[in-house]
């Protein structure tokens, strides 16, 4: 579905309540997608805590 571009097409991501009221862009859709992809990070590596030396 990615666009020769490399967008993707517009999709609903945030639907208002009960309503059936649809919220959605090919901008944020692609920002999903990149993210999706984007490998993760190591997490922080946090120093021990330091003991009364």
């Amino acid at each position: 579905m990615q666009r020769p571009d490399g967008s993707w097409p517009a999709a609903a991501s945030y639907r208002m309540g009960r309503f059936p009221l649809f919220f959605g862009s090919s901008f944020l859709t692609t920002v999903f997608a990149l993210s999706a992809l984007r490998p993760a990070r190591p997490a922080p590596t946090v120093p021990p805590p330091r003991t009364g030396e």
